[in-house]
């Protein structure tokens, strides 16, 4: 969240070249390997391997190019070929046995290449580009529990993530471009479970005067295809 704030804050010259992205597409593959640890009332870990189905994601993106493809005076500039955006979005990765609704809010550094320059589009009519950045990702997980006397689990958490993206835009008309996309997602989640140990209660102070009961480390990993509108 401080990434994202800083990211509002940082200021873009009078050069910079502003966008705005509104996309959407599919999830068309991940996993969502869940391994469960429990601890009391005796040891055993449980891992689990699991593909994550198809599903549909959207998401809108701000941000700015640091500067123009060229100067006032007609010389190329060579700020325009990178760039920062900020990105929120929804997916969800679904198994058989769990679900995850997923809410990434990612700030990206952006690197792009100009191609087919002309008068009428001199930041180039076709534009690759790339993305990589952290991610703030909310998560609100449910999983089964994978056998008798092991806790399934329901929690709302969140967690850093990785971002990465790669795509090509093209300038469709003077004032929006069209491009495709794909996304790489990566997050880790935790979950633990406690009992008070304290005979005059815990209170709030859950960690301190308890022990751990089990605990759920989850991988995701998610491939996405993406279309949309760049202004």
């Amino acid at each position: 969240m401080l990434a994202c704030m800083a990211f509002i804050g940082m200021p873009a010259g009078a050069s910079a070249e502003w966008f705005g992205d509104l996309y959407g597409g599919m999830v068309v593959s991940g996993l969502a390997n869940s391994t469960f640890i429990q601890h009391v009332p005796q040891e055993q870990t449980v891992p689990t391997k699991n593909r994550s189905a198809a599903s549909p994601t959207f998401g809108v993106r701000a941000g700015y190019w640091f500067a123009k493809p060229y100067s006032e005076k007609g010389e190329s500039t060579l700020g325009h070929f990178l760039g920062m955006a900020a990105d929120i979005s929804y997916f969800a990765q679904k198994t058989d046995r769990s679900r995850f609704d997923l809410v990434p809010i990612s700030v990206l550094l952006m690197v792009r290449i100009p191609l087919l320059k002309s008068d009428e589009f001199p930041a180039g009519r076709l534009q690759p580009y790339a993305g990589v950045g952290p991610s703030l990702m909310f998560a609100n997980s449910s999983i089964d529990s994978p056998g008798q006397g092991i806790n399934g689990v329901s929690n709302f958490e969140a967690a850093i993530a990785l971002d990465v993206r790669a795509g090509i835009a093209w300038q469709a008309h003077k004032v929006f471009k069209i491009f495709a996309e794909y996304r790489l997602t990566n997050a880790n989640l935790i979950d633990r479970s406690y009992i008070c140990t304290n005979p005059q209660g815990c209170g709030h102070r859950t960690n301190t005067e308890s022990t751990l009961t089990d605990e759920t480390r989850t991988m995701l990993l998610a491939h996405h295809v993406l279309v949309g509108f760049r202004f």
